[in-house]
């Protein structure tokens, strides 16, 4: 990795921007967790190999929400050389994806090596805009809410700590003050996902249940919950289908991961989710207390799923009747089955899934072998399955 940066994405972003310009490259991840920051760095890295900048980052203002501006701001940096052009807030921009395809097909035709990243804070918007107009002509690099590794370098926190309140690297810095960090969680990051980022660009018919949802299903991290379970514990009307609709729309904006239960004959999306909040924080904040030592573990547990869920494509969890197995990841031609571990030890289902799966390998996580676990998982399950 290189001194200067930080974060596995970054290096990634390097990786591509020092090659011949393929795809566009979308920088995607939930708010407030680096996605801006990291990018600066990593052009401020390439522009230190070169005697001119090389590169243009464009703050797209929605007071500036037509083609013309566009397609005159594309043209004056190309005017100056540049070989990369970043359009951070691109979602600002009125048909932003189909101006974008336009410019990015007019490159290619006259065989202009110019890198396009983009950049905004609205990923549910940028998502729905790549796939009406982009698609086949760009990649994504996925940002993800801060672990345990980087909150240690960043802010000297412990596991527990960060367990409990980790997530959001800008929300450390009110760590000795409650309020002001519960006041930052709330308006910098929940309301306003939930209420610009969300609710502006998908009908919401109740917003009040909407918001009763999230703070809901943060409060079951790691649980298999049924829809009807949910339904009966909110205050506001509702059904079925709105709940599924609503963890949908919360796991496209990076704020939950829903897993679905492993079975031998296929992987049902038809039973009761796992849910996994997306930062730890957010149990405790929707609780409005100190985590319990279950709780903990269950937040432990939603966050090894969170890392897994990060690095593999197939993830489920297991359960027949009294037993059950915390997840089981299909990688390559192997199956695993995971039990994550806290202090207090749970009866283990891996015995019995191995009866059906015979040749599926066990592997255990906990305090202890946490951290390698985060920093390399593929290497982590090849070393230490059983």
């Amino acid at each position: 990795m290189h001194p200067n940066l930080v974060r596995q994405f970054e290096v990634i972003l390097l990786e591509r921007l020092n090659e011949i310009p393929l795809h566009i490259q979308v920088v995607l991840g939930p708010r407030q967790v680096g996605k801006t920051t990291g990018t600066l760095n990593v052009l401020n890295v390439l522009n230190k190999n070169f005697a001119a900048s090389t590169y243009s980052y464009l703050l797209c203002e929605s007071g500036l929400n037509d083609a013309d501006w566009l397609q005159h701001a594309i043209q004056k940096e190309l005017q100056t050389n540049k070989k990369i052009i970043v359009f951070d807030e691109i979602q600002k921009i009125k048909n932003w994806s189909d101006q974008i395809k336009l410019i990015w097909d007019k490159f290619k035709l006259k065989k202009q090596k110019v890198h396009i990243v983009l950049l905004g804070s609205s990923s549910l918007q940028l998502t729905q805009g790549l796939s009406e107009s982009l698609a086949g002509r760009f990649e994504v690099i996925r940002v993800h809410h801060w672990n345990y590794a980087e909150s240690q370098k960043f802010a000297n926190l412990k596991l527990e700590k960060f367990i409990g309140l980790g997530g959001y690297p800008a929300s450390y810095h009110f760590l000795k003050n409650e309020d002001r960090f519960r006041n930052y969680i709330s308006e910098s990051i929940v309301e306003t996902v939930i209420t610009k980022d969300i609710q502006k660009y998908s009908h919401i018919k109740n917003p009040a249940l909407f918001r009763q949802t999230f703070a809901l299903a943060c409060q079951y991290p790691a649980q298999e919950v049924s829809y009807n379970k949910l339904l009966g514990q909110l205050q506001e009307a509702g059904n079925v289908d709105q709940i599924k609709h609503y963890l949908d729309l919360f796991q496209q904006a990076y704020l939950i991961k829903l897993i679905f239960k492993w079975s031998a004959s296929n992987k049902s999306r038809t039973s009761s989710p796992k849910i996994l909040p997306a930062a730890p924080v957010f149990t405790s904040f929707f609780l409005n207390r100190d985590l319990t030592s279950e709780e903990q573990g269950c937040v432990f547990e939603a966050q090894v799923g969170n890392i897994l869920c990060q690095n593999f494509n197939r993830v489920y969890f297991w359960r027949e009747g009294r037993f059950e197995v915390d997840y089981i990841v299909e990688y390559k031609t192997k199956l695993y089955a995971i039990e994550v571990k806290t202090k207090k030890r749970k009866t283990s289902g891996i015995a019995e899934f191995k009866k059906i799966k015979k040749l599926s390998l066990a592997c255990y996580i906990d305090f202890d072998n946490y951290l390698a676990f985060e920093q390399n998982p593929k290497e982590f399950l090849i070393k230490f399955a059983l």
